[in-house]
C-alpha cells in the first residue's frame, strides 16, 4: 500500500508498475553480479591464503545459477507493449542468452581438487563473461522516453527515482568520522570504531583476526574461518567459553571501511 498523499495508479498502470519494479530487481541482480572473484589484497595476502581454493571454486561454480535465477525472471515477464520498455528486456535478456552458454555448469566439488593457478585462470574468464551489459540505453533512460514507463517506474519501489535531464550525478556517500581513527589498538578494550584499508590485524578481548577492504566488501579471516561483508553488514563470532565480537559496518567504499566493533 502507497504511503498517503502519493498517487494511486489506475488499474493498467499498475500492471505496468509491477512490471518496472521486476525490471529494476533483475537489472539490480546483472549489476551485483561479482566481476572479481578475488581482492587482489586477498589473494596476495600470505593471511587469506587458505581462503583463495575454496573461495576462487565457489565463484566459479555459482556464476552459472545466478545468471540462470536472472534469466527465468526476465523471461517471466510479459510483454507490455510500450517499445522502449520490450526493447530493453529483450536486448537484456538477448545478452544473458549468449552470455550463459559461456559460464560453467558443474557443482562446486568439480573445482575443489584444480590446481589453485588453473581456478584463477577460470575465475578470470567468468569475471569477463559476468560483464554483462545490453545493447542500447540503460533501464532509467528509456523509462525516461515514455510518460506511462516514467510514471510506472517512479512507483515501483525497486526502482530509482529518474533524474530530470541535465541533473548533475549524485555525490558518493562520504564516509563517516571512525571515532578511534585508524588506530585499532583501541579495540583491545572491547569497543572500537575505526577507518580500515589496508590488511590489518585487530584484537579484541583476547580474540584476534584479520581485516581486508576491497571491491568486494569487507573479508574478517581468524583462525576458524572466514566471513565476507558488503554495505551495512554484521558479522559476530566467538571463541569457546569467550565473548562474542560483532563486526558491523558504518561506512564502505571500494578500498576502505568504517567498523564499529564491540564484545558481550
Amino acid at each position: 500500500m502507497k504511503q498517503s498523499g502519493q498517487p494511486v495508479a489506475s488499474a493498467p498502470t499498475r500492471a505496468l508498475v509491477v512490471w518496472s519494479d521486476n525490471m529494476c530487481t533483475a537489472t539490480k541482480s546483472v549489476d551485483a553480479l561479482p566481476k572479481a572473484p578475488l581482492d587482489d589484497v586477498v589473494r596476495s595476502d600470505p593471511r587469506f591464503s587458505r581462503f583463495v581454493r575454496p573461495e576462487l571454486a565457489q565463484y566459479i561454480a555459482g556464476a552459472g545459477p545466478q545468471v540462470s535465477s536472472i534469466e527465468k525472471q526476465l523471461a517471466a515477464l510479459a510483454p507490455t507493449g510500450i517499445k522502449e520498455a520490450d526493447e530493453y528486456r529483450s536486448s537484456l535478456l538477448s545478452t544473458i542468452h549468449t552470455v550463459l552458454p559461456k559460464l560453467p555448469q558443474r557443482d562446486q566439488g568439480n573445482f575443489d581438487s584444480l590446481p589453485v593457478d588453473q581456478l584463477k585462470a577460470e575465475a578470470k574468464q567468468v569475471a569477463e563473461v559476468l560483464a554483462i551489459k545490453p545493447q542500447g540505453p540503460d533501464l532509467p533512460t528509456a523509462a525516461a522516453h515514455n510518460p506511462a514507463l516514467a510514471a510506472s517506474y517512479s512507483l515501483a519501489p525497486n526502482c530509482e527515482p529518474l533524474k530530470p535531464p541535465g541533473a548533475p550525478s549524485t555525490a558518493a556517500t562520504p564516509l563517516p568520522a571512525a571515532s578511534n581513527g585508524a588506530d585499532v589498538g583501541a579495540c583491545q578494550s572491547g569497543k572500537c570504531q575505526v577507518q580500515v584499508s589496508a590488511p590489518v590485524d585487530i584484537t579484541v578481548s583476547g580474540v584476534k583476526f584479520t581485516v581486508s577492504v576491497g571491491s568486494t566488501g569487507v573479508t574478517i579471516v581468524d583462525d576458524s574461518g572466514y566471513i565476507r561483508l558488503s554495505g551495512g553488514g554484521t558479522a559476530k563470532f566467538s571463541r569457546s567459553g569467550g565473548k562474542t565480537v560483532t563486526v558491523q559496518i558504518s561506512g564502505l567504499t571500494a578500498t576502505t571501511a568504517v567498523l564499529d566493533i564491540s564484545t558481550s
